[in-house]
């Protein structure tokens, strides 16, 4: 946008200096943010190898998967197979992630051990017993009301 407008400036007094500085000062400024982002595409495209073990976006949900780096193509693209399903896909190099090291515990577990750590032990432990009481005594209510029902019906 401000290189717009300084190329409309430009336009209406072409022989004032500090536009043409400012508008040089901008374009080097471009030229820098499409190299750094040039650099980290090929920086990216780099670390990966066939083979490698990742995490990978698949198009169907937009989740990321643990999967296995199949082929690397030269455009920056590469064939993931996700690991639990027979699914491949292409998708960018630039887009994959490192594989978690602890796949098996889900992030429900994960928060439960944190919030556990948190609290103390004796203090979950206490927490988690009074849920489970509560829990038994809806089941219960729900049960007798049930009788209740069927008594009245006989």
């Amino acid at each position: 946008m401000k290189n717009f407008q300084v190329t409309v400036s430009l336009s209406l007094d072409p022989e004032n200096q500090e536009l043409l500085e400012l508008k040089n000062h901008l374009e080097e400024a471009i030229a820098l943010c499409d190299d750094i982002k040039n650099a980290k595409q090929n920086e990216s495209a780099l670390k990966w190898n066939k083979g490698d073990e990742c995490q990978a976006m698949w198009m169907g949900d937009k989740h990321y998967y643990n999967a296995v780096i199949e082929d690397i193509y030269a455009d920056g693209t590469c064939q993931v197979r996700f690991n639990k399903y027979t699914d491949k896909q292409i998708c960018d190099l630039s887009s994959l992630k490192m594989k978690l090291a602890d796949e098996k515990m889900s992030n429900k577990v994960r928060q439960r051990k944190r919030h556990k750590n948190k609290m103390g032990f004796e203090e979950y432990k206490a927490k988690r017993l009074y849920e489970k009481k509560m829990f038994d005594d809806e089941i219960n209510s729900k049960v007798e009301a049930e009788r209740q029902v069927w008594k009245t019906f006989n």
